[in-house]
């Protein structure tokens, strides 16, 4: 397995002098740089954005660890909308299924660096939370995107977490879109304006450590985020790991007070595959054992993770956009179609 240095850029600079109408600085504009060039050869970023509260990123994990701890009868029974293919609310474990990505394993990547096997679902729980009434689509040919949370008002202390970590993470995302453009040499509202009214997710996942911390457990299947751009928090425990454009292995180590930012297939198709969509797995390895059996006695049960999906609006066109028509070597890969639609046609294929 590789040691990858995950590049980390501060996004404070780049929104000072944008707030500020300031020409971008020599600094910035490497900053930028360093995200594209993350983006295109690992599919990963770390960044650093001051904006956010200290306290909240801890506050909304243990917030969130107590709703993954409800009891089973009451998650099934009142928050699970399979209805909605499970994109509002709580999906259990064992529903979702990654892709059947073996012939890409077989084909390129080498033993050492091959995922875990799993033969069956993800063992990952997961809340999703869209967005709220105020950013939705007034009319959009995908409802079934475009839903309310339940979850939210039932348990209203641990929503107004959520919501305020949601908005955090939108910001810097974001944020970070638009330094990304400009590291592509395109115009920094490129992506972000296909963001808007777009069905973002909060996404929690939960996996249940008790019960699957052994060696060996997958606990997310080797697969690639469908949406643009995901937003991440450290997670309490490790476990992610990520594959370079190359195929090589690399556990993805986040520095204290940072945030992921991973590549989604959306932007691998606006880019016209300049930019790779990050596979990634999330699996218990015999490295990790030391970490888990700490977490179990310090009365731990859930590792948690404090995701953010950012997508492309539902009825926005996904088509390579034209800074990066010129770069791409097969155009035909990329067919024209609604972003609602092919989000429908990845929800199918992972079994939601």
């Amino acid at each position: 397995m590789s040691e990858v240095l995950i590049p980390t850029v501060d996004l404070e600079r780049y929104q000072w002098e944008r707030e500020r109408g300031r020409p971008l600085s020599d600094e910035t504009l490497r900053d930028c740089g360093i995200a594209a060039q993350a983006f295109v050869e690992l599919g990963v970023c770390n960044v650093r954005d001051p904006r956010f509260p200290k306290e909240l990123d801890s506050a909304y994990q243990r917030a969130t660890a107590e709703i993954f701890a409800l009891p089973d009868a009451v998650k099934h029974g009142r928050f699970r909308r399979a209805d909605l293919h499970h994109q509002v609310d709580w999906t259990p474990e064992l529903v979702e299924q990654a892709r059947d990505h073996t012939e890409l394993i077989e084909r390129e990547i080498s033993a050492e660096h091959r995922p875990l096997p799993w033969p069956v679902q993800d063992l990952k729980e997961r809340i999703f939370v869209p967005a709220p009434d105020n950013e939705r689509p007034e009319q959009t040919a995908f409802p079934g995107l475009n839903q309310p949370c339940a979850l939210i008002d039932a348990y209203p202390e641990w929503g107004a977490c959520a919501v305020l970590w949601r908005g955090h993470m939108l910001q810097a995302i974001t944020t970070f879109v638009e330094m990304l453009a400009i590291g592509l040499d395109a115009p920094p509202d490129i992506f972000t304006r296909l963001m808007r009214c777009a069905p973002h997710l909060l996404a929690p996942t939960g996996t249940n450590v008790r019960r699957f911390g052994r060696p060996g457990a997958v606990w997310a299947k080797f697969h690639y985020d469908f949406n643009l751009v995901t937003g991440h928090g450290k997670a309490n425990l490790p476990g992610l790991y990520a594959w370079t454009r190359d195929w090589r292995r690399f556990p993805v180590r986040v520095p204290q007070d940072c945030f992921l930012m991973q590549a989604g297939k959306q932007l691998w198709w606006l880019t016209g595959g300049r930019i790779m969509y990050g596979f990634h797995e999330v699996v218990c390895r015999e490295e990790m054992m030391d970490a888990v059996r700490a977490f179990l006695a310090a009365g731990n049960d859930w590792r948690v993770t404090s995701t953010v999906f950012a997508h492309v609006a539902s009825d926005q066109w996904l088509e390579v956009l034209p800074p990066f028509r010129r770069v791409s070597p097969d155009l035909s890969a990329f067919p024209r179609v609604q972003a609602g639609q092919m989000s429908y046609d990845e929800i199918k294929a992972i079994g939601l």
